[in-house]
């Protein structure tokens, strides 16, 4: 081998050979008037469609018993197919001073949430009230706070939990 080649020790030409961090290609954060790559307007593609019927609670404002029996509701009226999707009965309960339980029914074409818990949901959601806001008002991810544990799935099903973080996102 010629000198300075030594293809398994990592030097090309006598030195040692670096390696450089290729740059990524980075979206633009979406503002008001943007759109996806497929030309879909970034409101809509996020489900935030102008003259939706969905209701946005501020952040200080917002409360889990706001969000589970107002912004929740709205969201499945304003999001046709996502009940039907869902198609579980899921239970929230959130823990703190805000809390309480609340049940999601999707099941058998419902689209309702009531204050209380059923004895035998497919699954059940618990977190803190700040995390649940921080979720539900787009502060904190939904996929993020499932794998720290803010948001604990029970029993961990992966395609239901995927299917409710379009509603709470």
């Amino acid at each position: 081998m010629p000198f300075g080649f030594n293809v398994g020790g990592g030097r090309v030409g006598g030195k040692p050979r670096t390696e450089r961090a290729r740059p990524t290609a980075r979206s633009p954060p979406r503002s008001e008037g943007s759109t996806t790559a497929d030309g879909v307007p970034a409101r809509a593609a996020s489900g935030m469609m102008e003259g939706s019927k969905e209701r946005e609670i501020p952040m200080a404002d917002a409360s889990p018993k706001q969000i589970l029996e107002e912004t929740i509701p709205s969201r499945l009226e304003s999001r046709p197919g996502l009940a039907e999707e869902i198609g579980a009965v899921v239970v929230f309960r959130i823990t703190g001073a805000a809390g309480g339980d609340w049940t999601l029914d999707c099941s058998s074409g419902n689209k309702s949430v009531r204050a209380g818990a059923v004895p035998s949901p497919q699954m059940t959601i618990t977190a803190t009230d700040s995390d649940f806001v921080q979720v539900a008002t787009g502060k904190l991810d939904p996929s993020m706070a499932a794998m720290s544990g803010k948001l604990k799935l029970s029993p961990m099903d992966m395609a239901l939990g995927l299917k409710l973080v379009k509603l709470l996102s």
